[in-house]
């Protein structure tokens, strides 16, 4: 979920940086504190129900409603009488989202659809629900298929979101975990993998 996102927006970081001029080639490393510094990309991207922020601004917000437990979005989000001002989670003005401000949801980093490019990342395994933040997930991994990123789609009929997490024990989530188990040994033995698609 937002774990993916985050995990989506590091290594738009890690290829934004191995691809600038100052990260040298062909070790790829930067120079960080006077010393040069390993910048490794990961073996593969292994996600459950990733989705670019903000997900409501997609059809499936309103069409997947009905197989998903995600409440409608309405800013701002930290309106709630129970949460109290402090000086970590500042109230005064009110913070429009949850993870950001208002003014960043736009961001390349955090709406993971507004990304330029992709080449260079790693095979990647999303595994979604018919959720409500799918069409997000959908045009990501296109994105990913047009830079040359092997995609493994999986998509599981009537499931909400994170299903897999809160319903292991369903022959769906239980299918999930085997399978994304299974891609990321691959990935880590060094199997060619091919993009492809399960529904």
């Amino acid at each position: 979920s937002f774990g993916a996102v985050l995990l989506m927006a590091l290594t738009q970081v890690i290829l934004t940086l191995r691809n600038h001029e100052s990260c040298s080639s062909p070790d790829r490393t930067i120079l960080f504190r006077a010393n040069n510094v390993p910048l490794p990309i990961p073996a593969s991207l292994a996600m459950i129900s990733p989705y670019s922020y903000t997900p409501d601004i997609f059809p499936s917000w309103e069409t997947n409603a009905v197989y998903d437990w995600f409440p409608d979005i309405q800013y701002p989000i930290m309106k709630i009488p129970s949460i109290k001002s402090c000086k970590l989670w500042p109230t005064k003005p009110l913070r429009g989202d949850l993870y950001c401000n208002i003014s960043m949801l736009g961001h390349p980093l955090v709406c993971l659809a507004a990304n330029k490019s992709w080449k260079g990342c790693p095979p990647v395994f999303m595994a979604l629900g018919q959720e409500r933040c799918i069409d997000g997930a959908k045009i990501i991994a296109a994105q990913m298929i047009r830079d040359g990123v092997t995609v493994c789609w999986e998509e599981y009929e009537a499931m909400p979101h994170v299903f897999m997490s809160f319903l292991p024990r369903w022959a769906q989530g239980n299918m999930c975990y085997r399978r994304w188990v299974k891609f990321v040994r691959k990935c880590l033995e060094g199997w060619e993998l091919e993009t492809r698609g399960f529904k």
